[in-house]
């Protein structure tokens, strides 16, 4: 019995590693990102020395090149977070032989998988359909439209998803599926959700000053 228990522990330690690592890694990216974006927004872009027509083209190519960046940065964050969840799947399975799938109706207690669901189909939508959320045009679209009333015909980088709180929603998730799957008591999922907040918070390190704390926010 003993040893079954330091499996699990061994287990929930392992799992637990490599969510911190994936979920930190893709809110850093996404912070770093942004704040490019935010930097960019104020640059200036007239030129005193040139005409109205050239400034009127910088100013163009200014907005242009921050629209495309941040439609970037919003696609490939939605991508990394699938990413993520294929990657846990996996992880799961290998660890605990344990196959995990969020359309199995067992699964609905489980907290927040409406954002993991989501997350699959929009990356989907990406793949397969242009990133353009048509509800006739596959099963993730219709899933889109009609599980999480996004308008029929929306871009991606329009919907109203706000990537750090469907991440702080997946990480949550994936602490739901380890004490799940392994039958350890995680006391983070037993708290607030403000005290969540913090502890997803914790995973950017202030030196990177990347973190909301350091922002005032």
């Amino acid at each position: 019995m003993a040893q079954d228990l330091d499996e699990a522990f061994f287990n929930y330690g392992t799992l637990l590693t490599e969510v911190h690592y994936a979920i930190g890694g893709i809110l850093i990216s996404h912070r770093a990102t942004q704040a490019k974006i935010d930097e960019m927004l104020q640059f200036s872009w007239h030129d005193p020395k040139s005409g109205r027509w050239i400034n009127k083209q910088r100013m163009k190519q200014l907005g242009g090149s921050i629209m495309s960046f941040q439609r970037f940065v919003k696609l490939n964050s939605i991508s990394s977070i699938a990413n993520f969840l294929e990657s846990f799947h996996t992880d799961i399975k290998r660890t605990v032989a344990h196959d995990l799938d969020i359309w199995d109706p067992s699964n609905d207690s489980l907290p927040h998988i409406e954002d993991a669901r989501m997350s699959h189909a929009l990356t989907n939508v990406i793949k397969h359909n242009q990133a353009v959320i048509q509800r006739s045009t596959s099963t993730s679209a219709r899933y889109l439209v009609d599980h999480c009333a996004f308008h029929d015909g929306i871009p991606v980088e329009l919907a109203p998803v706000d990537v750090e709180t469907v991440l702080l929603h997946i990480y949550i998730f994936a602490l739901a599926v380890i004490q799940k799957v392994i039958s350890v008591k995680i006391p983070l999922l037993a708290k607030s959700p403000s005290a969540q907040r913090q502890a997803f918070e914790s995973l950017v390190p202030e030196v990177t000053r990347l973190s909301k704390r350091l922002r005032g926010a």
